[in-house]
């Protein structure tokens, strides 16, 4: 017998008598099975995308369910109602300050102010706002209008405790004290009639400055550059005015206060704010005509919704600062977090995904962290529900301090 052959050699001397053609044809069944390198890229990106966009709903989805569960449609309405209260004082405050201001200086000045403030409300309704209350400041005597600013200075001021309130819900915040939030909100409030008038009066510059170079308005080019200024103009005082709304208004500290923690949220609501005066008269012209409703329930009609859109872009602009600060949607609205509280004891079925992680907490507190929870682990300990302190000097601690109330003061 001869030698056997182990199995690789074997292997090599079946290759020598396969001729080079056959061990193409037998190749060819793999190489046609093969899936080109294009395709295969191209089904990566399609994945890609399909994960990105899965992704994106997913976030829209949960911030989504954010605003509905902080109720800004519902805040909304309160801030409408309360827009339209600090209106005529405000509007007071401005046409007897700087009206009497430019009113020394130049007629005309004083009655630019007066229009561009009623083109910034809605049509018709604003006119009649804005010429109502100057025929009034100037029928009133010196006490009477004395007691009007005064009235128009705390009326005015109230808009923005309200205004605090509502960011404290979509912040998850404590409002400030009552000395504190009122100074807040007389301060807000000189800022705004410091900033707003001066917005409405810069606005007339692009004009202006046009008709020097054009005097009868004739050029094209001159009327576009003179539109594309006041729209410019326009963007800016929405940055400024809300800005400074997101950085002071809110209870929280300096470092909340900058404009690379508001600034998505700023440019947003100064976008849509754009977007909605040049719309607005469009859907009045549509939807809101006198003889559908009467001429004063028009008049009603028409200023609430201007207020309830208007307070909507700013809770919508706040919404997204605190979801690019890290908070997130709670599991339930208000009413269900309050029953889940109140009526159970419990934030089971409250708290959301991030409920308790640092980014939700964007308020300093006196009490350091120890201290709220030793505080909190004693009143654990007095309902009579284990420790819940790990540490053996923190429990020693707790134990003495459990002691000695238990036996009361000193006599």
């Amino acid at each position: 017998m001869g030698e056997t052959q182990s199995p690789s050699a074997l292997q090599a001397s079946l290759a020598e008598l396969i001729p080079e053609t056959g061990r193409l044809e037998a190749a060819a069944p793999l190489a046609a099975n093969a899936e080109p390198l294009d395709s295969r890229a191209s089904r990566g990106r399609t994945g890609m995308l399909w994960r990105s966009g899965r992704t994106g709903l997913t976030t829209l989805g949960a911030f989504w369910t954010k605003i509905n569960n902080d109720w800004i449609f519902n805040l909304a309405g309160l801030l409408a109602y309360n827009f339209l209260m600090a209106l005529f004082p405000i509007l007071l405050l401005i046409l007897a300050g700087f009206g009497l201001v430019l009113r020394t200086l130049s007629l005309s000045a004083e009655r630019t102010l007066e229009l561009r403030i009623a083109n910034a409300l809605p049509t018709g309704t604003g006119v009649i706002i804005v010429t109502g209350l100057a025929a009034h400041l100037k029928a009133s005597a010196g006490l009477l209008l004395l007691v009007a600013v005064v009235v128009s200075v705390v009326l005015g001021s109230r808009l923005f405790i309200v205004l605090e309130n509502c960011f404290g819900i979509i912040f998850r915040l404590r409002g400030r004290d009552t000395l504190r939030q009122n100074a807040m909100a007389l301060g807000m409030l000189l800022l705004y009639l410091l900033l707003v008038p001066l917005v409405f009066l810069l606005s007339v510059l692009p004009a202006d400055f046009i008709a020097l170079f054009d005097p009868r308005g004739r050029s094209l080019l001159g009327g576009a550059l003179s539109e594309v200024g006041r729209l410019c103009i326009a963007l800016l005082a929405g940055l400024l005015l809300f800005g400074l709304t997101y950085a002071l208004v809110p209870h929280r500290p300096l470092r909340w206060r900058t404009w690379q923690q508001n600034w998505k949220g700023t440019v947003v609501a100064a976008v849509l704010l754009l977007l909605y005066e040049a719309l607005f008269p469009l859907y009045q012209l549509r939807f809101l005509q006198p003889d559908n409703y009467g001429s004063v329930a028009a008049f009603a009609v028409v200023i609430l919704l201007f207020f309830y859109f208007l307070a909507v872009i700013m809770l919508l602009g706040a919404e997204i600062n605190s979801w690019a600060a890290g908070q997130r949607e709670t599991a339930t609205d208000l009413p269900g977090i309050l029953h889940a509280v109140q009526a159970h004891r419990t934030l089971r079925g409250a708290a959301g995904p991030t409920a308790g992680q640092p980014q939700e907490e964007l308020q300093p507190h006196t009490r350091s962290r120890m201290t709220r929870y030793l505080n909190a682990a004693i009143r654990r300990v007095r309902r009579g529900y284990p420790s819940p302190l790990k540490l053996s000097r923190y429990r020693a601690l707790a134990g003495r301090l459990r002691h000695r109330d238990a036996d009361g003061p000193p006599h």
